[in-house]
C-alpha cells in the first residue's frame, strides 16, 4: 500500500466515476448462506444482492468509525489538520491536507486495505488489510503507519479477513473485527502484540468502543445482531438484535446510545446502552452503510451506499432529515471536531465529498485513489489538547476520537 498525493481543500476537483474493474467471482469459499454475498475481483469488491452488483471497497465499517476531526484551519497552537482516506482498490492511502498536498509516499502494506483508526496521540495509524478475497490464506493483517515519517511496521497478524478496527481512549489497545474468522483480535499497541481472538456472531464488520472505554460493541451482520465486549476481560456479552445485515456503527458523546446501520432493512436501530435494549429502527436511504456523529451529540449522519447521499437524523427525536447528495457509493464518513464539516468517502467517484454541516450543501468532490472507503483524521485542538478523529471505514466508532463510531464493515 501507498500513500498517494494530498490534495487542498474543496479544490481537489470533480469526483471521476470509476466504472466496474475486472472480473468478479462469488465469496462462496465460505460455506455460509448470506444475505449479502461478497463478491471479489484481482482488483475489485463488489456487493451482490437480489442479482444487483455494484462496487464496493470493503467493509464500511465502518471499521466506518466516525471520525471527528479538527477545524479545516487548524486553530493557534494546534497541530496541522490531516485527513487519511483509505483506498481499497488501488491499495493505498490518500492524505489530504487542509491547505496543501502532500508528496507520494511508499508504504509497504497490504491488499485491500480497508479501515483506518488512528492512535489518540495522532502518532500511529492502523490499516486492516482484508486482502483478495477469492483468497482465504491472505494477509489478514493489520498495518502500523508511524504518521510522522510516513514509514510502515512489520504488519500484525490477526484473523481471516480483517475488516473494522477502534481503539481504546487509552490508546493501549486496538481491537479489530475478523470478517471469515467470526471474531474480534485485541492488539496490544505498546508491543504490537495481538491477544487471543474473543468469539462474536457471524461475519463481523463494524466496531465501536465507549467514550469510557469499558465496552466494544460489533455489528455482526450475517447474525443480524450487535455482541457488547467487556473490555476488561475482553468476554463478549448477550447479542442484541438489530435490523438485517448491521455493518457501521457508531456511539453518541455521551455514551449512552449506540446507532447500527441495518444495509437490507434501509434503517438504523438505536441502541440504549445501560440496559443494551435496541429501539425503534429510524428509515434512511437505500443501503445504509457508515454513521458520524457531531460533537454536540445532536445529529447523526448515515451514509446511503445505494442512495448515493447522506441522511441526517435529529438524535433528540430520532426524526431522518431531507438526504444530502454526494458522490457514488457512499461509504466513510468523517466529522470536524468543532461539527462544520463532514467528509465522506465515495466508492465508485474515487473521491471525498466534503459537507458544510450549518447548511447541508455538500462541496466539489476532491479526488482520491481508487475505491476510497475508511477515513481517519489527524491534528486540531480540543479541549486543550491535539485530537484524532476515526472513521470507518468500515466498522465503527472510536471514542477516543470523538466518542463516535462510524462504517462499518463492507
Amino acid at each position: 500500500m501507498r500513500i498517494g498525493g494530498g490534495l487542498s481543500g474543496w479544490d481537489g476537483g470533480a469526483a471521476v466515476d470509476a466504472g466496474w474493474r475486472g472480473t468478479i467471482g462469488e465469496r462462496s469459499a465460505v460455506g455460509r448462506p448470506v444475505a449479502w454475498r461478497r463478491v471479489v475481483s484481482m482488483q475489485g469488491v463488489a456487493r451482490f444482492r437480489g442479482g444487483r452488483v455494484a462496487l464496493v471497497s470493503g467493509l464500511l465499517g465502518i471499521a466506518l468509525l466516525a471520525v471527528s476531526a479538527g477545524a479545516i484551519a487548524a486553530p493557534a497552537g494546534a497541530s496541522p489538520i490531516t485527513a487519511y482516506v483509505v483506498n481499497d482498490l488501488s491499495d493505498s492511502v490518500t492524505p489530504i491536507a487542509m491547505k496543501l498536498a502532500g508528496a507520494e509516499i511508499s508504504l509497504g502494506a497490504g491488499e485491500h486495505p480497508l479501515a483506518i483508526a488512528i492512535t489518540p496521540d495522532c502518532k500511529t495509524a492502523y490499516v486492516t488489510n482484508f486482502g483478495n478475497g477469492l483468497n482465504l490464506s491472505g494477509n489478514d493483517s493489520v498495518t502500523p503507519i508511524d504518521l510522522a515519517s510516513k514509514t510502515p511496521d512489520p504488519a500484525i497478524e490477526v484473523g481471516k479477513k480483517p475488516d473494522g478496527i477502534a481503539i481504546t481512549p487509552n490508546g493501549k489497545t486496538a481491537y479489530v473485527t475478523n470478517d471469515y474468522s467470526d471474531s474480534v483480535t485485541p492488539i496490544a499497541l505498546a508491543s504490537k502484540t495481538p491477544r487471543p481472538a474473543i468469539a462474536v456472531g457471524s461475519n463481523p464488520h463494524g466496531i465501536a468502543i465507549t467514550p469510557n472505554g469499558k465496552t466494544a460493541y460489533v455489528t455482526n451482520s450475517e447474525s443480524n445482531s450487535v455482541t457488547p465486549i467487556a473490555l476488561a476481560t475482553n468476554t463478549p456479552g448477550v447479542p442484541i438484535k438489530v435490523g438485517g445485515f448491521p455493518v457501521g456503527i457508531a456511539i453518541s458523546p455521551n455514551g449512552k446510545t449506540a446507532y447500527v446501520t441495518n444495509s437490507v432493512s434501509n434503517s438504523v436501530t438505536p441502541i440504549a446502552l445501560a440496559t443494551n435494549t435496541p429501539g425503534a429502527p429510524i428509515s434512511v436511504g437505500r443501503d445504509p452503510v457508515g454513521v458520524g456523529i457531531s460533537p454536540n451529540g445532536k445529529t447523526a449522519y448515515v451514509t446511503n451506499n445505494g442512495s448515493n447521499s447522506v441522511t441526517p437524523i435529529a438524535l433528540a427525536t430520532h426524526t431522518p432529515r431531507a438526504p444530502i447528495s454526494v458522490g457514488d457509493r457512499p461509504a466513510g464518513i468523517a466529522i470536524t471536531p468543532n461539527g462544520k464539516i463532514a467528509y465522506v468517502t465515495n466508492e465508485e467517484s474515487d473521491s471525498v465529498t466534503p459537507i458544510d454541516l450549518p447548511s447541508k450543501i455538500p462541496g466539489p468532490g476532491i479526488k482520491v485513489g481508487v475505491g476510497p472507503y475508511g477515513i481517519a483524521i489527524t491534528g486540531g485542538l480540543n479541549q486543550g489538547g491535539n485530537i484524532c478523529r476515526n472513521q470507518p471505514g468500515r466498522a465503527g466508532g472510536n471514542p477516543a476520537k470523538g466518542g463516535v463510531s462510524v462504517l462499518p464493515g463492507r
